[in-house]
Order: C-alpha cells, then sequence, then structure tokens
C-alpha cells in the first residue's frame, strides 16, 4: 500500500472519530441541558407549593 494512501486512511480516521466525539458532547450537552430544565422545574413547582402552604398556614 502507497504511504499516501496509508497517510489520507488515517486523516480520514481521524476526522470520522472527531466528528463521532463532537456528536457525542453535543448530545450530552443537550441531556444535561434538558435536565437541568426538568430540576428548575421542580425546584419551581415545590417553591410555589411551599409558598402556597405558608400563606395558608398564616391565614389560618
Amino acid at each position: 500500500m502507497p504511504i499516501e494512501l496509508l497517510r489520507s486512511l488515517r486523516t480520514s480516521t481521524t476526522a470520522t472519530t472527531a466528528a463521532k466525539a463532537a456528536a457525542a458532547a453535543k448530545a450530552a450537552a443537550a441531556a444535561t441541558a434538558a435536565t437541568t430544565t426538568k430540576l428548575a422545574a421542580a425546584a419551581n413547582t415545590a417553591t410555589k407549593k411551599a409558598a402556597a402552604s405558608y400563606l395558608l398556614l398564616t391565614l389560618l
């Protein structure tokens, strides 16, 4: 096999691996963002419930 072909294959493999790693990182970032959004929504709901409970208790 000519050395140029081997170099071309190595470069192509490296680029493919880098593209796969970038796609995996992007997917992980999206999953993290979705989880963060869900956690923030849950915390917001819990805060609202706590505030409503406090208000109800102070009115009684």
